[in-house]
């Protein structure tokens, strides 16, 4: 079991990173652009130790850096549904500190977002506290669920991207809808990392807190109904303890199915947010609209974050159709 680790910042995580970063220089030559990004690159913050590494590349240069990459014992694990992010994983390395290795375009806006973030906070200290203590809360609250501390911090993080100016995950004006779906994004992109199709939910109380959240494991779990949906409502269920989820919003990545919207109307969830439409097996904008049929007065809004929704599975397929 994972445990979730904020610890204060230490020095030596600068000397980490150049010991790194020299390995990779000397593997990609030493006038490649490697960046720290990060909570370990901001002095003074707090942060689970482990170094964040975005190698910065031009247009076309991806496939002899990861020829390169490969050479020195690291591996390609694809973008998991970030475009313009490539991420890289190894095996042993115990000489170096624990770290993340990515490979990110010069015009890519994960990157854009990385060195924002970084740089904001280095520049300003009230906020650099502020998120330290958003994170230890996180660890502290959730020291065994890395889906749910994530979730914790989204807030404060898309709060400095708006800050700063750059796009979070939509170029759109900032509401709350967008908010809770950028988070049920996350998880969406997370689950790419095991192998599921990536649609991500969230459960959302009256007051604005979340309830509970969940991604697709399906294949990992061997079980049909181990939707995001119904994911995200076992976890919300079990936070409130009881299996009614009134007064609550559910935010999903994707239409919901059938089966996700029996059991949303079982749940007797108030309002459903939906992003991008599933033609195919979707519950709602197909010939049989569950919850106009059986919803019992369930509100459902579609269209939140329709096109970053749509872009995560369309980039998840075609790395299926095309792997690298």
């Amino acid at each position: 079991m994972i445990t979730i680790t904020v610890a204060p910042y230490d020095p030596l995580w600068r000397l980490e990173f150049e010991k790194i970063r020299a390995e990779l220089a000397a593997a990609l030559g030493d006038d490649a652009r490697i960046e720290h990004v990060g909570s370990t690159s901001v002095p003074d913050l707090a942060a689970k130790p482990t170094i964040d590494i975005d190698v910065v590349i031009a247009a076309g240069e991806f496939r002899a850096t990861r020829e390169k990459l490969e050479g020195i014992g690291y591996t390609h694990r694809g973008d998991y549904g970030i475009r313009g992010r490539e991420a890289f994983h190894y095996d042993g390395k115990r000489h170096l500190m624990r770290h993340n290795l990515y490979v990110c375009a010069s015009d890519s806006s994960e990157l854009a977002r990385h060195l924002a973030l970084r740089d904001w906070l280095r520049a300003h200290d009230d906020d650099r506290d502020e998120y330290a203590r958003v994170k230890t809360e996180g660890a502290r609250l959730y020291p065994h669920d890395i889906d749910a501390y994530i979730a914790h911090k989204q807030a404060f993080i898309l709060g400095i991207y708006r800050k700063v100016g750059v796009p979070c995950f939509a170029p759109k004006s900032y509401d709350g809808n967008e908010h809770f779906m950028s988070i049920a994004l996350a998880f969406a992109r997370r689950t790419a990392d095991y192998g599921e199709t990536p649609v991500g939910a969230v459960v959302v109380s009256p007051d604005g807190k979340i309830l509970g959240h969940g991604h697709n494991r399906r294949e990992g779990l061997r079980d049909i109904a181990s939707h995001a949906e119904i994911e995200a409502m076992r976890n919300a269920a079990n936070a409130v303890g009881d299996w009614r989820l009134t007064d609550c919003s559910l935010y999903v990545t994707l239409e919901p199915c059938p089966m996700c919207a029996g059991a949303i109307i079982a749940a007797r969830v108030s309002r459903v947010f939906y992003g991008a439409r599933d033609e195919n097996g979707g519950a709602v904008s197909g010939n049989l609209n569950m919850f106009v049929e059986f919803g019992g007065g369930t509100e459902v809004t579609g269209g939140v974050l329709a096109d970053e929704c749509g872009a995560v599975l369309s980039e998840f397929f075609r790395g299926m159709r095309n792997p690298v």
